[in-house]
């Protein structure tokens, strides 16, 4: 909390991924120049079970996002480097 008692507001392009059996972690972070790596800003950490109803409500607003206001367009390359399934 900041002194004002309220969250920081922050903004990040970037995220990191490590899932052990007992604990999913998410490291937010900041890239402003290609080729380096971002500058680290937060770190969550999380039970796999908090992660995964996360993971479902994301999925529900994004969806209700797309519905109201468009698709979402990612390069086809990015599903690629990802690993991860056109949708």
């Amino acid at each position: 909390m900041n002194a004002d008692g309220k969250a920081p507001d922050l903004y990040t392009n970037s995220v990191q991924f490590f899932v052990t059996p007992y604990e999913v972690t998410l490291v937010f972070g900041l890239a402003s120049e290609p080729n380096k790596p971002a500058q680290d800003l937060v770190r969550v950490r999380m039970s796999p079970q908090h992660a995964l109803v996360m993971s479902k409500l994301l999925d529900k607003n994004l969806l209700g996002y797309r519905e109201s206001i468009g698709k979402i367009n990612l390069p086809p390359r990015l599903y690629q480097d990802l690993g991860i399934e056109v949708e």
